[in-house]
């Protein structure tokens, strides 16, 4: 069952070092008995509430990016004391956007991931997204503190929040990687706080940041983003949260910790439906989603979905379906996928088909003008079957032009049988549907390559290190 983090498991290594005005909290360096990991605490004093906006922030970019780092709780025996707990990624560098000229290596494909990170960044309410809370490792972009994610829940800031807009546009959208309407106190080089001021200031993009603006693979990657968030039902989205709930504890302070959970719930789906209605009125992305690309990336999705684990063993889809009998892959199949319906309903028929074909005395069967015919049909079906059944499993489902073959290759092999034959009629209706989706996809040319969600080692540049002495040593991950 889940339950809180137990510092009686981790041994105290050290704090880290720097420049105080860079630490808005203590962080020390933790590792875990069992098994050696490092993990980095940051202590909240008696702040449980910041410490579950942070959680479940951190926990939300893990959903949708799995390279992102576990983010946990732990509470100290006097129950006075909070922390919020992440783990160490392995090559970690929060520097690298301390130096606007790296941009080169996002320009030159070396680095992914920063329409993904911003785009998640927009959708939490972060409002500090600055170089070393957002840093490279392994050649993606990874976003670390989200101390002031969901900004409008934390009342702390409502004084600075206090007539800001952080609405999820269709102009910021487009904008990426700089800003047009939200208002955020830092976003990695071009917004920035002047504490002189008292108030965020805007540099205006500099040439690399139009260049990001319209690569494809930066598009590419924002797209798919987009995607995998506004595939998520509210009902998981809700469920998700609460998962993080513990156990052991007071029914009080159980209940205090669910409001907060739905508190955060409620806002990133109010978000996620902003982000939906903004996305759709952008052409291309409309474009994006209705494509073979876009069918392929939900399969994959849903792939890595069926194994995310909230806190311990507990495995979130599996969960979610024994509690409430649902299977939410075949949801977002059926959501987003317009033709999953009717081919798993050919697939039923299909089924139904070969029973009957069983029966001689069945309408099917006396249908044939030929007795032999029966046979025959239904040796070859049960013959074709495992091909139909691969086809329906959730890896194989999208490849429309692939099942198109199939059925087409059948329809001729059973050419012999009369176009009024139900059976018959059932396969050129889908054929025609799957010829419709063959001829949209070729106007689509969109790419199926995911970079930036496969892991890979990068070789780092030495200019990532200039001047590191001389740079804080920040929250790192």
């Amino acid at each position: 069952m889940p339950k809180f983090k137990n510092l009686v498991n981790f041994s105290d290594s050290k704090p880290l070092k720097g420049d105080k005005k860079h630490f808005s909290h203590e962080i020390r360096l933790f590792k875990k008995i069992k098994n050696q990991k490092n993990w980095y605490f940051k202590h909240l004093g008696g702040n449980i509430n910041e410490a579950f906006i942070e959680m479940i922030a951190q926990e939300f970019f893990r959903l949708i990016l799995p390279y992102h780092p576990k983010t946990r709780i732990a509470i100290a025996k006097d129950a006075g004391s909070c922390y919020v707990l992440s783990k160490e990624i392995l090559n970690f560098n929060a520097n690298f956007f301390l130096f606007p000229n790296n941009n080169k290596f996002i320009i030159n494909g070396q680095i992914t991931g920063l329409a993904a990170a911003q785009l998640l960044a927009l959708l939490v309410n972060e409002i500090d997204f600055k170089p070393c809370n957002v840093g490279v490792a392994d050649g993606k972009v990874i976003k670390i503190d989200g101390g002031l994610c969901f900004a409008s829940l934390n009342s702390h800031l409502n004084s600075l929040l206090q007539g800001k807009n952080t609405r999820i546009t269709q102009t910021d959208i487009e904008a990426l990687p700089a800003l047009v309407h939200y208002e955020a106190s830092n976003w990695l080089n071009l917004i920035k706080w002047n504490p002189k001021k008292k108030r965020a200031e805007k540099n205006l993009p500099a040439k690399q940041d139009f260049i990001i603006n319209q690569m494809p693979n930066f598009k590419h990657e924002l797209y798919q983003t987009i995607l995998r968030v506004i595939l998520l039902p509210d009902e998981l989205i809700h469920f998700f949260t609460q998962s993080y709930t513990p156990d052991g504890i007071s029914l009080h302070y159980k209940n205090c910790i669910c409001n907060k959970l739905t508190a955060i719930a409620n806002t990133l789906i109010i978000r996620k439906h902003q982000l939906a209605q903004a996305a759709y009125q952008i052409p291309a992305f409309n474009d994006y989603r209705f494509s073979n690309a876009a069918h392929e990336e939900i399969v994959a999705y849903l792939q890595q979905l069926k194994e995310f684990k909230t806190i311990g063993s507990s495995i979130l889809l599996a969960d979610f379906k024994e509690k409430f009998n649902v299977n939410i892959e075949e949801i977002i199949l059926i959501n987003s996928i317009e033709e999953y319906i009717p081919i798993k309903k050919f697939f039923q028929e299909l089924h139904l088909y070969q029973m009957r074909l069983n029966d001689p005395l069945s309408f099917e069967s006396l249908s044939l003008l030929v007795t032999e015919n029966r046979k025959r049909i239904a040796s070859y079906l049960e013959e074709v079957k495992p091909i139909f059944n691969q086809n329906l499993k959730l890896e194989k489902i999208v490849y429309f032009n692939e099942l198109y073959k199939i059925l087409f290759h059948i329809r001729e092999t059973l050419n012999f049988l009369s176009p009024n034959c139900l059976f018959i009629s059932q396969i050129d209706s889908l054929l025609r549907q799957l010829e419709q989706i063959k001829t949209t996809s070729n106007q689509n040319k969109f790419s199926n390559h995911s970079s930036f969600f496969i892991k890979r080692n990068l070789s780092t540049p030495e200019s990532y290190f200039l001047n590191k002495k001389s740079i804080p040593n920040y929250y790192v991950h």
